[in-house]
């Protein structure tokens, strides 16, 4: 076997993919190691809001986290009526059983949104929004293993 044997049975990928998946991976990382770090709190309030989140002894559950994906999905997707039917109608109760797990979501999610928004701004505007709509799948399956949850 010869030394780049191995690349022969490789699939080629874009470079906007190939961008798209280290981004994923770096984010998997991060969110792995629970809490994820926060470098900066532009609002205090917003931290205090999270506290108990932050304070988890615990990573969250693996439904949580699938929500929480598919709610930073569908707030790049713009789908905001489809996240207010989900709150409104209290569906998410059978994801979310209790407050902490719900504020866990919502705190997920947001992070998921800032980080791709992070990354579009990172590439000086030549990633889509239907490019971060990507990686938060992408996310999906280095975090959940198949087993998304959808709206």
């Amino acid at each position: 076997m010869g030394r780049w044997d191995w690349l022969a049975d490789q699939t080629p990928q874009e470079l906007r993919e190939y961008a798209l998946g280290m981004a994923a991976d770096e984010i998997a990382a991060e969110l792995r190691t629970f809490p994820p770090r926060i470098d900066e709190w532009l609002d205090a309030a917003i931290r205090e809001k999270y506290q108990a989140v932050l304070s988890r002894q615990a990573p969250p559950p693996e439904a949580t986290m699938r929500v929480a994906c598919e709610l930073a999905r569908q707030e790049l997707l713009r789908d905001y009526q489809l996240v207010d039917r989900f709150f409104q109608s209290g569906a998410y109760r059978a994801e979310l059983p209790d407050d902490l797990e719900e504020q866990t979501a919502h705190f997920l999610a947001r992070f998921v949104v800032d980080s791709a928004l992070d990354f579009q701004e990172f590439g000086k505007g030549k990633f889509s929004r239907k490019d971060l709509v990507s990686l938060v799948e992408k996310l999906e399956d280095r975090l959940l293993q198949g087993s998304r949850f959808r709206l």
